[in-house]
């Protein structure tokens, strides 16, 4: 994927890519975050979803229907991690957002 990326666009990177795969996360990463929105190769994208849930396999995605929820408001939950791994999908109602609040030393 790096080469692919650095093809489109060599003068993002010029430094001298890791060979280790820990080396090469952190060029990927920024690629990708850079990278302007047009068509990518049916390749590309195939390689990306498998490295995409590898990554999310490996960091473990929270679902929301493995949560219980609060005793005083069944729509609510209480959850504390990285919000970028929670999966939250209803059939019966609207979601309607989550708060992120950070350093809360009491409820």
């Amino acid at each position: 994927m790096i080469e692919y990326l650095l093809k489109e666009e060599r003068k993002i990177f010029r430094q001298k890519m890791p060979s280790d795969k820990e080396g090469q996360e952190n060029p990927l990463r920024s690629l990708m975050n850079v990278r302007m929105p047009k068509p990518a190769s049916e390749e590309f994208i195939r390689v990306q979803d498998e490295y995409l849930k590898e990554r999310n396999a490996e960091r473990g995605i929270t679902d929301i229907a493995g949560l219980k929820p609060v005793s005083s408001d069944e729509r609510m939950y209480i959850w504390q991690g990285d919000i970028g791994l929670m999966v939250c999908k209803s059939h019966r109602e609207t979601f309607y957002g989550i708060v992120g609040v950070q350093n809360i030393t009491s409820l």
